[in-house]
Protein backbone atom coordinates (compact mmCIF):
# COMPACT_ATOMS: atom_id res chain seq x y z
CA UNK A 1 0.00 0.00 0.00
CA UNK A 2 3.30 2.12 1.19
CA UNK A 3 4.28 1.80 -2.41
CA UNK A 4 0.99 2.46 -4.30
CA UNK A 5 0.94 5.41 -2.18
CA UNK A 6 4.81 6.45 -3.15
CA UNK A 7 4.46 5.90 -6.89
CA UNK A 8 1.08 8.29 -6.91
CA UNK A 9 3.01 11.12 -5.43
CA UNK A 10 5.91 10.39 -7.68
CA UNK A 11 3.20 10.23 -10.69
CA UNK A 12 1.34 13.90 -9.20
CA UNK A 13 4.77 15.43 -9.34
CA UNK A 14 5.63 14.90 -12.90
CA UNK A 15 2.28 15.62 -13.77
CA UNK A 16 2.74 18.85 -11.91
CA UNK A 17 5.83 19.82 -13.39
CA UNK A 18 4.39 18.81 -17.05
CA UNK A 19 1.80 21.10 -16.65
CA UNK A 20 3.98 24.17 -15.23
CA UNK A 21 6.85 23.64 -18.23
CA UNK A 22 4.97 25.37 -21.10
CA UNK A 23 3.54 28.46 -18.68
CA UNK A 24 7.32 28.87 -17.67
CA UNK A 25 8.06 29.49 -20.98
CA UNK A 26 4.99 32.19 -21.88
CA UNK A 27 6.17 34.07 -18.35
CA UNK A 28 9.61 34.29 -19.69
CA UNK A 29 8.39 35.60 -22.97
CA UNK A 30 6.09 38.38 -21.20
CA UNK A 31 7.34 41.64 -22.56
CA UNK A 32 6.11 44.49 -25.40
CA UNK A 33 6.54 43.45 -28.51
CA UNK A 34 8.90 45.98 -30.61
CA UNK A 35 8.61 47.00 -34.17
CA UNK A 36 11.36 45.00 -35.04
CA UNK A 37 9.17 41.88 -34.09
CA UNK A 38 6.59 43.29 -36.62
CA UNK A 39 9.09 43.59 -39.13
CA UNK A 40 10.66 40.28 -38.72
CA UNK A 41 7.50 38.47 -37.86
CA UNK A 42 4.24 40.27 -39.96
CA UNK A 43 3.71 40.38 -43.56
CA UNK A 44 0.36 41.70 -45.50
CA UNK A 45 0.75 40.37 -49.62
CA UNK A 46 -1.16 40.10 -52.39
CA UNK A 47 -2.14 36.59 -53.85
CA UNK A 48 -0.64 36.52 -57.48
CA UNK A 49 -3.22 35.55 -59.74
CA UNK A 50 -2.30 35.60 -63.90
CA UNK A 51 0.96 37.07 -62.78
CA UNK A 52 -0.92 40.03 -61.54
CA UNK A 53 -1.31 40.89 -57.99
CA UNK A 54 -4.89 40.02 -56.69
CA UNK A 55 -7.72 41.66 -54.19
CA UNK A 56 -6.90 38.58 -52.09
CA UNK A 57 -4.86 39.66 -49.16
CA UNK A 58 -2.64 36.82 -47.29
CA UNK A 59 -2.29 37.97 -43.58
CA UNK A 60 0.74 36.31 -41.71
CA UNK A 61 1.99 37.01 -37.98
CA UNK A 62 3.28 33.45 -36.63
CA UNK A 63 6.55 33.99 -34.36
CA UNK A 64 5.09 37.53 -33.51
CA UNK A 65 4.28 36.55 -29.47
CA UNK A 66 1.32 39.18 -29.24
CA UNK A 67 -2.24 39.05 -30.34
CA UNK A 68 -2.84 40.60 -33.93
CA UNK A 69 -5.44 42.23 -35.61
CA UNK A 70 -5.77 43.32 -39.02
CA UNK A 71 -8.53 46.05 -39.93
CA UNK A 72 -8.74 46.03 -44.26
CA UNK A 73 -11.61 48.28 -44.68
CA UNK A 74 -14.24 46.00 -45.07
CA UNK A 75 -14.19 44.24 -41.74
CA UNK A 76 -11.52 42.71 -39.11
CA UNK A 77 -9.08 39.86 -39.23
CA UNK A 78 -7.77 38.45 -35.80
CA UNK A 79 -5.77 36.08 -36.10
CA UNK A 80 -1.68 34.51 -37.58
CA UNK A 81 -2.60 33.08 -40.85
CA UNK A 82 -5.65 34.37 -42.93
CA UNK A 83 -7.01 35.37 -46.20
CA UNK A 84 -9.18 37.87 -46.79
CA UNK A 85 -10.71 39.66 -50.13
CA UNK A 86 -11.20 43.35 -50.77
CA UNK A 87 -13.02 44.60 -53.56
CA UNK A 88 -11.38 47.96 -55.60
CA UNK A 89 -8.63 48.02 -57.63
CA UNK A 90 -5.45 50.16 -56.71
CA UNK A 91 -3.60 51.16 -53.21
CA UNK A 92 -4.57 49.94 -50.19
CA UNK A 93 -4.07 50.19 -46.57
CA UNK A 94 -4.50 47.41 -43.82
CA UNK A 95 -3.75 48.31 -40.30
CA UNK A 96 -1.91 45.94 -38.01
CA UNK A 97 -2.82 46.48 -33.85
CA UNK A 98 -1.00 43.96 -31.80
CA UNK A 99 -1.48 43.60 -28.08
CA UNK A 100 1.76 42.55 -26.34
CA UNK A 101 1.59 40.16 -23.42
CA UNK A 102 2.42 42.74 -20.95
CA UNK A 103 -0.80 44.96 -22.35
CA UNK A 104 1.09 47.45 -24.28
CA UNK A 105 -0.45 48.13 -28.06
CA UNK A 106 1.09 49.40 -31.06
CA UNK A 107 -0.14 49.92 -34.74
CA UNK A 108 1.65 49.82 -38.32
CA UNK A 109 -0.53 50.96 -41.56
CA UNK A 110 1.14 48.45 -44.20
CA UNK A 111 0.22 49.84 -47.97
CA UNK A 112 -0.89 46.78 -50.98
CA UNK A 113 -1.68 47.69 -54.30
CA UNK A 114 -4.25 45.72 -55.98
CA UNK A 115 -3.39 45.05 -60.01
CA UNK A 116 -6.99 42.86 -60.70
CA UNK A 117 -10.32 42.01 -58.68
CA UNK A 118 -11.30 38.92 -58.83
CA UNK A 119 -14.94 37.17 -57.52
CA UNK A 120 -16.21 40.80 -56.28
CA UNK A 121 -19.87 41.06 -56.70
CA UNK A 122 -20.76 44.16 -59.41
CA UNK A 123 -22.70 46.13 -56.69
CA UNK A 124 -19.66 46.99 -55.01
CA UNK A 125 -18.44 49.51 -58.01
CA UNK A 126 -22.41 50.48 -58.75
CA UNK A 127 -22.57 51.74 -54.65
CA UNK A 128 -19.28 53.05 -54.15
CA UNK A 129 -17.27 53.67 -57.60
CA UNK A 130 -13.82 53.11 -57.48
CA UNK A 131 -13.95 53.87 -53.26
CA UNK A 132 -16.58 56.03 -52.53
CA UNK A 133 -19.46 57.33 -55.15
CA UNK A 134 -22.17 60.03 -53.56
CA UNK A 135 -25.78 60.25 -54.75
CA UNK A 136 -28.71 62.96 -54.03
CA UNK A 137 -32.07 63.02 -54.78
CA UNK A 138 -33.36 62.78 -58.26
CA UNK A 139 -34.18 66.28 -59.84
CA UNK A 140 -35.44 64.61 -63.42
CA UNK A 141 -38.24 63.06 -61.92
CA UNK A 142 -41.52 65.55 -61.07
CA UNK A 143 -41.57 63.55 -57.72
CA UNK A 144 -39.12 61.51 -55.62
CA UNK A 145 -40.74 60.12 -52.43
CA UNK A 146 -44.03 59.02 -51.54
CA UNK A 147 -45.76 55.63 -51.50
CA UNK A 148 -47.73 52.90 -53.71
CA UNK A 149 -48.46 49.48 -53.74
CA UNK A 150 -46.03 46.75 -53.58
CA UNK A 151 -45.23 44.80 -56.20
CA UNK A 152 -48.05 47.45 -57.92
CA UNK A 153 -45.57 50.53 -58.13
CA UNK A 154 -42.14 50.92 -58.28
CA UNK A 155 -42.03 55.03 -57.71
CA UNK A 156 -44.30 57.61 -56.17
CA UNK A 157 -47.96 57.05 -57.15
CA UNK A 158 -50.70 57.82 -54.69
CA UNK A 159 -48.93 60.14 -51.99
CA UNK A 160 -46.59 62.57 -54.50
CA UNK A 161 -43.15 64.36 -52.59
CA UNK A 162 -41.17 66.65 -54.96
CA UNK A 163 -37.87 67.78 -54.35
CA UNK A 164 -39.34 71.35 -52.37
CA UNK A 165 -41.05 69.65 -49.73
CA UNK A 166 -38.64 67.44 -48.46
CA UNK A 167 -37.12 69.05 -45.92
CA UNK A 168 -40.95 68.75 -44.40
CA UNK A 169 -39.61 64.73 -43.89
CA UNK A 170 -36.29 65.12 -42.56
CA UNK A 171 -34.78 68.26 -41.76
CA UNK A 172 -31.75 68.91 -44.03
CA UNK A 173 -32.30 65.80 -45.98
CA UNK A 174 -34.09 67.18 -49.09
CA UNK A 175 -32.68 69.07 -52.17
CA UNK A 176 -28.91 69.53 -51.85
CA UNK A 177 -28.48 66.91 -49.24
CA UNK A 178 -26.74 63.93 -50.41
CA UNK A 179 -25.43 60.25 -49.34
CA UNK A 180 -21.98 59.04 -49.88
CA UNK A 181 -21.30 54.92 -49.94
CA UNK A 182 -17.90 54.70 -49.47
CA UNK A 183 -15.72 50.81 -49.79
CA UNK A 184 -13.71 51.44 -46.63
CA UNK A 185 -14.99 50.67 -43.79
CA UNK A 186 -18.58 49.94 -45.68
CA UNK A 187 -19.49 53.42 -44.63
CA UNK A 188 -22.72 55.23 -45.36
CA UNK A 189 -22.69 59.38 -44.97
CA UNK A 190 -25.34 61.38 -44.97
CA UNK A 191 -24.53 64.96 -46.24
CA UNK A 192 -27.41 67.45 -44.72
CA UNK A 193 -27.67 70.72 -46.04
CA UNK A 194 -28.46 71.66 -42.27
CA UNK A 195 -24.54 70.92 -41.67
CA UNK A 196 -25.94 68.20 -39.42
CA UNK A 197 -23.92 65.27 -41.47
CA UNK A 198 -24.57 61.78 -39.47
CA UNK A 199 -22.38 58.15 -40.50
CA UNK A 200 -22.54 54.47 -39.88
CA UNK A 201 -22.05 51.50 -42.07
CA UNK A 202 -23.84 49.81 -44.72
CA UNK A 203 -24.33 46.17 -46.22
CA UNK A 204 -26.31 44.72 -48.96
CA UNK A 205 -27.71 41.09 -49.96
CA UNK A 206 -28.48 40.81 -53.94
CA UNK A 207 -30.13 37.45 -52.71
CA UNK A 208 -33.21 39.23 -51.33
CA UNK A 209 -34.96 39.30 -54.55
CA UNK A 210 -39.39 39.84 -54.28
CA UNK A 211 -40.68 37.97 -56.93
CA UNK A 212 -44.14 37.38 -57.73
CA UNK A 213 -45.78 35.70 -60.48
CA UNK A 214 -42.39 35.26 -61.79
CA UNK A 215 -41.67 38.83 -62.27
CA UNK A 216 -38.93 40.88 -60.14
CA UNK A 217 -40.25 43.37 -58.13
CA UNK A 218 -36.49 44.61 -56.38
CA UNK A 219 -33.41 42.93 -57.06
CA UNK A 220 -31.68 43.15 -53.54
CA UNK A 221 -31.67 44.40 -50.09
CA UNK A 222 -29.94 47.35 -48.32
CA UNK A 223 -29.24 46.87 -44.60
CA UNK A 224 -27.97 50.35 -42.67
CA UNK A 225 -26.53 50.39 -39.33
CA UNK A 226 -26.04 53.93 -37.09
CA UNK A 227 -28.06 56.24 -40.23
CA UNK A 228 -30.36 55.58 -42.54
CA UNK A 229 -31.07 57.21 -46.23
CA UNK A 230 -31.90 60.70 -46.68
CA UNK A 231 -35.51 60.83 -45.40
CA UNK A 232 -35.00 57.33 -44.16
CA UNK A 233 -36.04 58.20 -40.57
CA UNK A 234 -34.97 55.72 -38.60
CA UNK A 235 -35.42 52.96 -40.92
CA UNK A 236 -32.52 50.56 -41.39
CA UNK A 237 -33.98 47.83 -44.42
CA UNK A 238 -34.58 48.85 -47.81
CA UNK A 239 -35.52 46.79 -50.72
CA UNK A 240 -33.70 47.78 -53.89
CA UNK A 241 -35.74 48.22 -56.78
CA UNK A 242 -33.13 50.08 -59.14
CA UNK A 243 -29.15 50.08 -58.72
CA UNK A 244 -27.47 51.23 -62.34
CA UNK A 245 -24.24 53.53 -62.64
CA UNK A 246 -26.55 56.47 -62.93
CA UNK A 247 -29.98 55.47 -60.55
CA UNK A 248 -30.80 54.43 -57.33
CA UNK A 249 -33.96 53.47 -56.26
CA UNK A 250 -35.26 52.08 -52.77
CA UNK A 251 -38.59 50.82 -51.26
CA UNK A 252 -39.58 50.75 -47.84
CA UNK A 253 -42.30 48.14 -47.25
CA UNK A 254 -45.02 49.40 -44.69
CA UNK A 255 -47.58 47.06 -42.46
CA UNK A 256 -50.52 47.10 -44.76
CA UNK A 257 -48.78 45.66 -47.69
CA UNK A 258 -47.81 49.32 -49.35
CA UNK A 259 -44.23 50.81 -50.05
CA UNK A 260 -42.47 54.20 -49.44
CA UNK A 261 -40.72 54.79 -52.69
CA UNK A 262 -37.06 57.07 -52.87
CA UNK A 263 -35.24 58.14 -55.85
CA UNK A 264 -31.67 59.37 -56.04
CA UNK A 265 -28.94 59.68 -58.68
CA UNK A 266 -25.58 59.50 -58.96
CA UNK A 267 -23.75 62.95 -58.21
CA UNK A 268 -21.25 63.44 -61.42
Amino acid sequence: MKNIIGLLIIAIGLMTFVSCEPIEKRQANRGAVTMADVDKYVSVTPEMRDGKRSNYILLRSEGLQALTQFNYGLGTYVGTNGRVQLVVAGDATIRLTVLSPNGEMLEKDFTVTVDECYDVPPEWALFCGTGSKTWTWNDQLQYVYGNGAQYDHSAPTWWLVPIRDLNGQGAGEGDGATMTFSVNGSALKLNKTSGADAQGSFAFDMSKKMIRNGVTWTIGQLTTRDVSILVGKSRGTFEILTLTDDLLEFAWLTADGNAEFYMFKAVK
